[in-house]
């Protein structure tokens, strides 16, 4: 898979940005971190925290992480150092002396995870994500509830039962009574009658108005 094609099915638009800021040297050993985790942990989740553009706290964590999470619970994190690339375990996985690789290889990043596989396998089992399935996610949940929100503000609100009006002779009383009546015992029918409030009601809407009743 090209260096491309693994951004588009996996990294959110900050992480993509971050990456491609990087070496080519950084670029392929990322890639085949991710790829060689994935390799010994298939359901792990990956995910990111801060993902702030060119931020050096930028950290890819794997372990297991609901969309529901902050934080999700790491057990490996890949960091970017200057030349190349950082991973750290979680305390208490492997030996202090092994638990941060700085700079990694992939032969090192094997052999530690083919120490630990059996220690951490259930540990790693998530739900295959990646920093783009949490961002879709987010996006979804947006989507939601924005769509809600616009509903909200579409629907007719019930109008109240007990009203008084008040008014000089002329003013529309009886009329507007007549309104109260229909928008309260008959909402959706009131609703086809169009009557716009900043304008008040046609002729032809009070006629289908006082047919309703």
């Amino acid at each position: 898979m090209e260096f491309k094609e693994f951004l588009t099915a996996n990294m959110d638009d900050n992480s993509k940005i971050f990456l491609l800021s990087k070496s080519d040297q950084q670029k392929k050993l990322f890639v085949d971190s991710f790829n060689l985790i994935r390799e010994y942990f298939p359901q792990c989740d990956c995910y990111t925290i801060n993902n702030e553009k060119g931020s050096y706290k930028h950290a890819f964590r794997f372990g297991i992480k609901t969309s529901k999470e902050s934080d999700g619970t790491p057990q490996i994190t890949i960091k970017f150092t200057k030349d190349a690339l950082r991973v750290s375990l979680k305390e208490d996985v492997v030996k202090e002396e092994n638990r941060v690789l700085n700079p990694v290889t992939i032969d090192q990043l094997r052999s530690i995870l083919e120490s630990i596989k059996s220690k951490l396998r259930h540990k790693m089992e998530g739900s295959k994500n990646t920093p783009i399935s949490y961002f879709k996610g987010e996006k979804s949940s947006d989507m939601v509830i924005k769509n809600d929100m616009h509903k909200c503000a579409n629907e007719i609100q019930p109008s109240p039962l007990n009203q008084i009006l008040y008014g000089p002779p002329g003013t529309g009383k009886t009329y507007h009574t007549i309104e109260a009546a229909v928008k309260a015992a008959e909402p959706e029918k009131y609703k086809t009658l169009e009557i716009k409030p900043s304008l008040g009601a046609s002729k032809e809407s009070k006629g289908r108005a006082y047919k309703t009743l």
